[in-house]
């Protein structure tokens, strides 16, 4: 482990720990999301995916939505605050399981910038699990295309997609401006989203409560759209239905 590494799992133990003895009552912003080493089916050529548990962290890390840790750095938070015998201590959130069930070459190539690419085929499984509770939620399986230079490429964008599926299980994707149907404004930027993507949206409005004056928020679909421009912290897309 380098010296980096250490330190990365010791701040951010850290941070679990000032959010563990505020007791049950987390904000949905500061849940804890621990992250399990992923693994792989029988057949799965692993050196692909070296390095998928760090960069997959730092991704969410980065992304400032959850206290994220590794496995190992929450096992070390339990053991030293008693989680085990002090269910209230344990912080809201979730434990993530991700397993590569597929990665494979399919054979199709295209030439773009006279680039030749080729396209891979990752099959990802997602499993959460309640910290509090056990209990799990739904699994959720992403199949995820892409034409790449190299294996390596196709890791980056597996991390990618991976993240942005975890996050949008609190976070959905929201469409924030949507005065011309030619230039919508998401909700996700370049960390998570690429020109060409197509995603099913959802508009949050706003609306006001005529007995108490306070603010509800109801969401509807606004359907699919096909993403032309990616900026640091939000997309442009236009409605394609």
């Amino acid at each position: 482990m380098t010296t980096t590494t250490c330190f990365r799992r010791l701040a951010l133990a850290a941070a679990l720990l000032g959010a563990a003895l505020q007791g049950a009552q987390v904000a949905p912003k500061e849940k804890v999301l621990v992250l399990d080493k992923i693994t792989y089916q029988k057949g799965v050529d692993q050196t692909a995916f070296e390095g998928i548990d760090n960069l997959l962290l730092t991704k969410l890390v980065q992304a400032r939505k959850y206290k994220c840790l590794d496995r190992d750095a929450y096992d070390t938070a339990a053991r030293e605050e008693g989680f085990g015998a002090k269910v209230d201590l344990v912080p809201a959130g979730y434990s993530m399981r991700g397993e590569i069930v597929q990665m494979l070459r399919s054979g199709k190539t295209r030439t773009i910038q006279n680039t030749p690419l080729a396209e891979y085929i990752a099959t990802v499984s997602l499993r959460a699990n309640d910290l509090r509770t056990q209990q799990p939620y739904e699994a959720e399986t992403l199949r995820v295309v892409r034409y790449c230079q190299t294996p390596k490429d196709m890791l980056v964008y597996v991390v990618q997609r991976v993240a942005l599926a975890i996050l949008m299980r609190d976070y959905p994707m929201y469409l924030m401006d949507a005065e011309d149907p030619d230039d919508l404004t998401l909700s996700y930027g370049a960390d998570f989203l690429n020109k060409g993507e197509r995603y099913e949206i959802r508009r949050r409005e706003a609306i006001v409560d005529d007995d108490t004056g306070e603010k509800v928020y109801k969401e509807r679909t606004v359907g699919v759209c096909e993403v032309v421009d990616v900026g640091k912290n939000t997309s442009t897309a236009r409605l394609l239905s």
